[in-house]
């Protein structure tokens, strides 16, 4: 599986330099802007993605499953604050919500398994990382979704948490 994914993994990855590039020369708000970012986002979304299906063929308490997952709830969320309130958002809020809080529950449980061993690591990592990543996705992060999810993202203005990843 590596095999095939990996090229696609690459390339998406060397595309999303390329087009977030385009994206931060263009005039901000404009089509050239607009069309490379949301191209940007779904080159990120087939990295994110390629990566956590490559490092779960591996061992599935890879960390790189981890990030790739956090980097899919990273750029969907941000595509996320620049549209406009809708049910889409609604439930894709619902459904990162639920991503996050999962991984961090998983970075927890790993934690508690490496705190545990007699050199507290687990794959190599060591014990306060998997707590460290934990509050990095349960805490900011999570918050804009609830923020979103409870009514603070009325005005299609509004900016949940990820704002400045797009800005």
């Amino acid at each position: 599986m590596t095999s095939t994914l990996l090229p696609i993994h690459i390339a998406a990855g060397g595309l999303a330099i390329v087009l977030v590039a385009a994206a931060l020369l263009a005039s901000k708000g404009g089509t050239l802007h607009r069309r490379s970012g949301l191209l940007f986002v779904y080159a990120m979304l087939v990295m994110g993605m390629s990566g956590s299906i490559m490092a779960f063929s591996k061992s599935p308490s890879n960390q790189n499953v981890f990030a790739g997952l956090m980097t899919v709830y990273f750029v969907g969320t941000a595509l996320t604050t620049v549209r406009p309130v809708s049910r889409w958002t609604r439930r894709f809020d619902i459904a990162a919500l639920t991503l996050v809080v999962g991984l961090a529950l998983i970075d927890i449980v790993f934690g508690v398994k490496a705190f545990n061993r007699p050199r507290g690591f687990l794959n190599g990592i060591p014990f306060p990382m998997f707590f460290f990543l934990a509050m990095g996705g349960a805490d900011g992060d999570g918050q804009g979704d609830i923020e979103a999810l409870g009514g603070a993202a009325l005005d299609s203005n509004w900016s949940g948490g990820h704002g400045c990843l797009i800005g």
